[in-house]
């Protein structure tokens, strides 16, 4: 009796497929091939069009958690390149400097934004990043140029244009008169700066300070600072150092 119901059931099944068969075949000989394929495909997207849509959020949640894991890979291997490669052959940049000009200090400031204004437009901020000092009587000031607001610094606006400055603080001061005055209460009475460029932007200056207002082989002090703008420009553009990393 078990096995006669099997049987049944398994007969039921084939006739099943047997008609789904038949009619797919009568289908394709009432609308032709073409005709049916083209519903078909119809069906597939309109399928597909309303599984994306009843699953629109979880589909751009998983987009936006993609984008923001590539965002903080690429950005934790932009960190790691600076403090690795980058870093290293600043200081080395800056070192050389010294022992070229005679310098008490030499530095790097770089551009940034820190923040927007409400239509997005960003602030320009200023950070020294790097300093060697030629010896340890001279005083570190690093800590104390940073998140400078560039937009209230006229020299920042007279180095984007004239892309130097050399001089003594007394001649700094007719073109920046708290600048000048801050960075005298630094001992500071002659600096030379430089701007460093990268391939379409401004990314900062290179600077070198004496104490002395009259330094020796200042001529001489410009053409290193220039050589060490080039190289710096390599260094801190990113986009000279993609296929290095």
């Amino acid at each position: 009796m078990t096995i006669n119901k099997k049987a049944s059931k398994e007969s039921e099944g084939i006739i099943e497929k047997f008609n789904i068969i038949e009619k797919i075949v009568k289908m394709l000989s009432s609308y032709g091939y073409k005709k049916v394929l083209s519903a078909l495909l119809i069906f597939m997207l309109f399928t597909a069009t309303i599984i994306i849509f009843t699953n629109q959020k979880a589909i751009v949640s998983r987009i936006v958690k993609e984008q923001t894991a590539a965002v903080q890979l690429n950005n934790a291997k932009n960190l790691e390149f600076r403090v690795k490669v980058v870093n290293p052959r600043v200081d080395a940049i800056l070192y050389k400097l010294l022992v070229q000009t005679g310098a008490d200090r030499a530095f790097v400031i770089e551009m940034h934004n820190g923040t927007d204004n409400p239509t997005g437009l960003p602030f320009a901020f200023g950070d020294m990043t790097y300093e060697r000092l030629r010896s340890d009587s001279t005083e570190s000031i690093l800590n104390q140029y940073n998140r400078m607001n560039l937009s209230a610094i006229p020299m920042a606006s007279y180095l984007c244009k004239n892309k130097r400055f050399f001089g003594t603080v007394e001649e700094l001061s007719t073109i920046d008169l708290k600048i000048s005055r801050r960075i005298k209460i630094n001992g500071i009475n002659f600096i030379g700066l430089y701007s460093v460029r990268g391939n379409e932007v401004e990314i900062g200056w290179v600077g070198i300070s004496f104490q002395d207002k009259k330094p020796k082989n200042i001529s001489n002090s410009e053409g290193c600072l220039l050589d060490a703008s080039q190289r710096l420009s390599i260094l801190l553009d990113i986009s000279n150092n993609i296929s290095a990393k």
